[in-house]
């Protein structure tokens, strides 16, 4: 099979993430669908059985008090509640392309099948960005997905001005929201916390 030269490549391809992020795709990489149903881009290397996706998530939506170790661990309890944990290795703290980031190495088994992840996680101006890249353990190369990493870029737009709330009783978000799974009535639900602050 015949590879072009490195110094011949045709320009990569460029995916756009709701107009928040964007990742230039290395040769051999294209884009992908239904990966994940939360995620703004994403991408495929079918050769080699490797996949990545972008989940960004405005920082407007979030207290601003929440920094980039809690979201990044809350994004790493959200993927590993899905595999059986073999591993973790991090956080390594590191920048990309000058934004604070953090990173994970996940070991872990899905459908009797043995997948190695690489999670990165960036703090952006506007938005918490997740970088989620795996293969199946024999084509996992973390060289290669660094380079998706190094790839990524937030979009240029107004920094975001996330507010402060006041801390509450916990049972507040149950009085909110009306419900819960499981079908409880919004009337039993606040029966039921108010008598646990009895």
């Amino acid at each position: 099979r015949y590879i072009t030269p490195w110094w011949k490549r045709l320009p990569t391809v460029r995916e756009r993430a709701f107009d928040l992020a964007e990742l230039d795709l290395p040769e051999g990489w294209r884009t992908g669908r239904d990966l994940n149903e939360r995620a703004g881009i994403e991408a495929v290397d079918l050769l080699h059985n490797r996949y990545a996706v972008v989940i960004s998530e405005c920082r407007e939506d979030f207290d601003a008090r929440l920094d980039l170790e809690q979201y990044a661990k809350q994004a790493c309890t959200d993927l590993t509640s899905i595999v059986r944990l073999l591993n973790v290795r991090g956080p390594e703290h590191r920048k990309v392309q000058g934004l604070d980031a953090v990173q994970f190495e996940i070991e872990g088994v899905h459908e009797m099948t043995e997948i190695w992840y690489l999670v990165t996680v960036v703090l952006g101006q506007r938005a918490f960005h997740q970088i989620v890249t795996w293969a199946p353990r024999s084509a996992y190369k973390r060289k290669v997905f660094d380079e998706i990493v190094e790839g990524f870029r937030e979009r240029p737009g107004a920094a975001a001005q996330p507010r402060s709330f006041k801390p509450e009783e916990p049972a507040s978000a149950a009085r909110v929201i009306g419900f819960r799974p499981g079908g409880a009535r919004s009337s039993e639900i606040r029966a039921e916390t108010d008598l646990q602050h009895e």
